[in-house]
């Protein structure tokens, strides 16, 4: 695959361009050779400046308390928010795995806390769930709302 230039090819973190070059490379589908998609031709320090960018939007898991300041990213490397562990975040993918339908993202993450709750949450159930958490910010964070909801 040779990169292909393209005016509008950025990685982005935060609403912030990583990539100023604009070139992309192609991604393909190994199985049938058709065209997915590009993704930014970047080098190691714009990988080292989104990586750092993506840190510092990490901050919500340390402002809820679930690590200290400065080690949420380490929840997910060390597999404590997966279903089966410590704070169990997005059991079922998080609004990347829906494609995130703005305005609707905020009611599944209701949808799925209940279902935990209720115990329906199939194979990504948390043993024992009775307390959850949702969470939706809103635009640039300009609107935050957090609901915590309680098993009976």
């Amino acid at each position: 695959m040779e990169p292909t230039a393209t005016a509008e090819a950025e990685a982005s973190t935060n609403g912030k361009s990583g990539a100023g070059s604009g070139r992309s490379i192609e991604v393909h589908n190994p199985a049938t050779g058709k065209l997915i998609g590009t993704v930014p031709a970047i080098g190691p320090d714009e990988v080292t400046a989104l990586v750092e960018r993506a840190r510092r939007a990490q901050p919500a898991w340390e402002a809820a308390g679930f690590a200290e300041r400065g080690q949420g990213p380490r929840l997910a490397l060390e597999g404590e928010i997966k279903p089966g562990g410590r704070v169990p975040i997005a059991t079922r993918g998080g609004l990347k795995a829906r494609g995130h339908p703005v305005g609707a993202t905020g009611v599944y993450q209701i949808v799925e806390v209940v279902q935990q709750l209720r115990g329906m949450a199939g194979a990504t159930q948390v043993p024992g769930a009775r307390l959850g958490m949702a969470q939706n910010i809103g635009g640039s964070g300009a609107t935050i709302l957090t609901h915590l909801l309680r098993a009976n």
